[in-house]
């Protein structure tokens, strides 16, 4: 199994405007790489949310840049924000890392032999402007979320 570096950060927050501001701000992350809603079916599988929950998206990246990027992901008003359980999906204030990898299967399996919490199995996923691929996702010991994206690790740094 081989993996990539890490592709983006993905934060659950709860003003995607706000939270926008914040970053280009005080980051200097003014290119915008997507921009939109994700209301793909397989999005409330994938994040743990609510049947029908769709999200509007921001991510943002370093002029030129291909990884390493910042995805804003708006979780308003479904009633997560605060206190998080981590049994359940995606809340405000949470992260998520995000990987490519080229074999789901073995790392689905490692999770499964480390007893590791799995949000997600492999399902098919396709975000708006990209090709549908599978992806996953998954906890840490400590809860932090993590989203694997099946590809190429030593592709092109591109989400294309």
């Amino acid at each position: 199994m081989k993996l990539s570096p890490v592709v983006r950060t993905a934060l659950f927050v709860s003003d995607l405007e706000r939270s926008h501001r914040f970053y280009e701000t005080v980051l200097g992350l003014r290119d915008v790489f997507f921009e939109g809603t994700l209301d793909d079916p397989a999005l409330p599988d994938l994040l743990g949310l609510p049947l029908g929950q769709q999200m509007r998206a921001k991510i943002l990246k370093v002029e030129g840049c291909g990884h390493g990027m910042v995805g804003l992901f708006e979780l308003a008003g479904d009633g997560r924000s605060g206190a998080r359980d981590r049994e359940a999906g995606a809340h405000t204030g949470q992260a998520c890392l995000v990987f490519y990898c080229d074999d789901l299967a073995a790392l689905q399996q490692r999770l499964v032999d480390g007893g590791h919490r799995i949000i997600s199995p492999p399902i098919p996923f396709q975000a708006p402007g990209r090709d549908t691929r599978r992806e996953m996702t998954f906890l840490d010991p400590d809860g932090i979320m993590l989203n694997v994206i099946e590809r190429n690790p030593q592709g092109p740094f591109t989400e294309s």
